[in-house]
């Protein structure tokens, strides 16, 4: 039970810090548009490396 009770303690506090900071973190990466070639979909998305986005602009070009 005292496992449980950890674990349970434990993925509260992912929940708790992801509510936290990932809009933190999708305002952060949506300010760079410098990344962005063109205006597209993938600009948005919160990527987790620009150079992906760069790719996908080339691509989705």
């Amino acid at each position: 039970m005292a496992a449980f009770s950890l674990k349970k303690e434990y993925l509260m506090t992912i929940l708790f810090l992801s509510i936290v900071f990932l809009p933190v973190f999708s305002i952060y990466r949506l300010l760079p548009t410098a990344y962005c070639l063109l205006p597209s979909a993938f600009c948005f998305l919160p990527w987790d490396h620009p150079e992906i986005a760069i790719k996908l602009n080339f691509w989705y070009k």
